[in-house]
């Protein structure tokens, strides 16, 4: 009667959960992966809709507006106000972050102004994620349109 596993029972058995580990972490790192690119989609999304509500808003309503985008250590908020009162606040969770080559204090503040036609005024704000991929927020001054996505030639 056997009373024990031989060598080559337990180096198959090891060889087996080896096989089952290194799978399971590929597949946590491509869920990492994919995970980390929704938030980084859903955040350009925010934005850009932000933008196109403001642009949209002071132009039917005929204010004057401003767009600010705000970088805390930890979140993210962009603001659309009109006159000091704040129409858009959206907190999101800190996927992407401003492109400043030093950082002395937070928050990070960049903001745009919206006429009372709706028009944005022209300028990039460059942004970078975790995993140093670029993206660029610009307004084109001829069209006034909103472009967020990665960038092209970075």
């Amino acid at each position: 009667m056997k009373k024990g596993y031989t060598l080559i029972e337990l180096v198959a058995a090891m060889f087996i959960l080896g096989i089952i580990f290194s799978f399971s972490f590929s597949g946590y790192n491509l869920y990492k992966s994919f995970e980390e690119n929704i938030k980084i989609e859903n955040f350009l999304y925010e934005l850009e809709d932000t933008f196109c509500y403001g642009r949209d808003y002071c132009k039917n309503n005929g204010v004057i507006g401003t767009i600010k985008l705000r970088e805390y250590e930890d979140k993210f908020v962009i603001t659309f106000s009109t006159g000091g009162d704040t129409k858009i606040k959206r907190e999101l969770e800190k996927s992407i972050m401003i492109d400043k080559d030093f950082v002395l204090a937070y928050p990070i503040v960049d903001s745009y102004d919206i006429s009372k036609y709706g028009i944005v005024q022209s300028k990039t704000t460059l942004l970078k994620d975790s995993r140093n991929n670029k993206y660029q927020l610009s307004i084109n001054p001829t069209v006034n349109n909103v472009y967020v996505g990665k960038r092209k030639n970075s």
